[in-house]
């Protein structure tokens, strides 16, 4: 089997599209690849591509004392637009109850999320945005959106096509998976 092939992370250039670093192979993969092959380049891919993508668009009008956690928390209580249990953000975030609390904490204490009991159940604690933490999100999404204007400019319109494409199939194809994994838990949980 081959070594995974090595990835070079230019340097961010100083163009108007300066938050654009472009990630390089030295080598194409091969189309015909084996499974073993495609599976190892992946696997050295992914922390490559998460760690830039990550570094290119934490920051997006976000404060710099918010981490990844806190701000996913954020997005996760945003996409879902209702208020969502702290059993169902922990389960989005793969993290336990136990762990999420103390980052739930913080963003209440700091003002981008309410945590209040539910009038049905005073277990279940639920989690909503407040005004200052849609502020935050509403900033981070907008400038997420000029972020990937900048990168589909930088790509230019059949760049960007093959971008989009190759990013939908990631994401139908991760998932997937989940959603299995998620079934499966499920059926384990109720045996």
């Amino acid at each position: 089997m081959r070594p995974p092939e090595e990835h070079v992370i230019s340097k961010p250039n100083t163009s108007p599209t300066e938050p654009f670093v472009s990630l390089m192979t030295k080598r194409k993969p091969s189309s015909t690849a084996r499974p073993g092959d495609a599976a190892a380049a992946l696997a050295g891919l992914l922390p490559g591509i998460a760690n830039i993508l990550y570094r290119l668009t934490h920051g997006l009008g976000c404060p710099d004392e918010l981490s990844l956690p806190q701000l996913k928390s954020l997005q996760f209580i945003h996409a879902a637009g209702r208020d969502l249990k702290m059993s169902e953000l922990s389960r989005m975030l793969g993290i336990a109850s136990s762990t999420l609390t103390e980052t739930v904490k913080k963003l209440a204490a700091d003002g981008y999320l309410s945590r209040e009991r539910s009038p049905e159940d005073d277990r279940v604690v639920l989690l909503a945005l407040t005004a200052k933490g849609r502020r935050l999100i509403d900033t981070h999404l907008k400038n997420l959106h000029r972020f990937f204007t900048m990168i589909c400019a930088e790509a230019g319109p059949k760049g960007s096509a093959e971008l989009l494409k190759a990013h939908q199939f990631i994401h139908a194809t991760y998932k997937a998976i989940l959603d299995r994994q998620d079934g499966a838990s499920k059926e384990e949980e109720e045996a």
